[in-house]
This record gives structure tokens, C-alpha cells and sequence, in this order.
């Protein structure tokens, strides 16, 4: 069951955007080839130019798993964001 997953390197991007995506969630077994669906679906948003695994932590007693994904924003995705927050 996964236990809780973490993003790192989503300077900009709300993390609620990036779960919106995943086609795997706390609380829910975990699935491979889910998770690899969900990188390609990360990647699709155009928002990112790399989104990879980071960590996978199995606790066998618990019989839980911690995921650590991550991303890399695009220059393009920064830089609106950084527009946006000066227009406002």
C-alpha cells in the first residue's frame, strides 16, 4: 500500500497538479507499471522536461511504500510562473 508520495523540484507548480496526474494515490496498493504511467502523464502536461523516480522505500512490516518523485520545471513553465506573480 502506498503510504504517501513527495515531489521534489516543483519550484512553481502547485503540488495538487502534479497529483491530478498520477494514476496512483495514497492508501492504494502499489502498481509499477502505474507509476511509470504516471511519469509519462506528468511529462505530457508540457510542464516539465524530466520527471523520473526517485526514491522507492518498501517497509515490509508494514508492508507500505514511500515514493519521492521527481520533476524538472521547463524554462518556459518558470518563467510564466514568474510573470504571472509580477502581473499580480
Amino acid at each position: 500500500t502506498i503510504r504517501t508520495i513527495e515531489f521534489v523540484g516543483d519550484n512553481v507548480t502547485r503540488d495538487k497538479i502534479l497529483r491530478r496526474e498520477l494514476l496512483i494515490g495514497e492508501g492504494e496498493p502499489f502498481r509499477q507499471y502505474l507509476l511509470d504511467r504516471s511519469l509519462t502523464a506528468l511529462l505530457r502536461l508540457g510542464l516539465f522536461s524530466e520527471a523520473s523516480v526517485k526514491q522507492i522505500e518498501f517497509d515490509k512490516k508494514n508492508r507500505t511504500v514511500d515514493i519521492t518523485l521527481s520533476v524538472t520545471e521547463t524554462p518556459e513553465t518558470v518563467r510564466k510562473a514568474k510573470d504571472e506573480q509580477e502581473s499580480n
